[in-house]
């Protein structure tokens, strides 16, 4: 029995010190309450851009994108990309803040009570002093703001700040921004979990 908690302590203490190589890389589930505007034509905006010239990379990638439906109905002739961006919805998007406006615009029908997909933003200006900020937006199919009353019409930003530190901000009740554990923290936790176990079984053991 100690042999082998020897064993998960070491393999616990191994992945501890591998966190640091996944400090430049975090992961956010974003959910946008659309019940308001279920069944109607709009658009979702998604943008990724550095505050100055002087900002470090950083890459965003979407996925995991559900809650409605991709169409070609596109009123307010929005429909596109600008800057540096590649792939499609419902699939995945993959942005950089290479250029001053990276911006991926698409009509949709709002299909069920809410809108949901992940984000991870990756690269050393998520760690390195920076400044820049990942955007999302609605519009409906006139091209006025939904679910939010901010004047920007941004209904949720992840700023990546000067100071490296990223943070997520709801400009509406509608939106949820939650950050989500990589696989190597779960992982961590896991291993933490068995050695409470056995460290609680060993304890027993010997108060017999």
């Amino acid at each position: 029995m100690f042999k082998h908690l020897c064993l998960l302590l070491s393999a616990l203490a191994l992945g501890a010190w591998s966190l640091p190589a996944l400090a430049d890389s975090v992961t956010y589930q974003v959910t946008i309450n659309t019940t308001s505007a279920v069944s109607t034509d709009g658009y979702i905006d998604l943008e990724l851009n550095p505050n100055s010239a002087s900002s470090s990379a950083i890459s965003a990638s979407v996925f995991n994108f559900s809650g409605a439906t991709v169409t070609s109905y596109d009123p307010q002739a929005a429909n596109g990309s600008a800057g540096s961006v590649s792939g499609s919805l419902p699939g995945s998007l993959s942005f950089t803040n290479s250029s001053v406006l990276n911006d991926y615009t698409q009509s949709i029908v709002f299909g069920t009570d809410s809108i949901v997909f992940d984000v991870t933003l990756t690269g050393v200006g998520v760690v390195a002093s920076d400044g820049s900020d990942f955007q999302v937006a609605f519009y409906d199919d006139s091209g006025d703001s939904l679910f939010t009353s901010d004047p920007s019409g941004i209904a949720g930003v992840i700023n990546i700040n000067t100071d490296g530190s990223v943070t997520p901000d709801s400009l509406s009740s509608d939106v949820s921004i939650a950050a989500t554990p990589e696989p190597g923290t779960l992982s961590l936790f896991g291993l933490g979990g068995l050695v409470a176990l056995l460290l609680g079984r060993r304890a027993a053991v010997t108060a017999r």
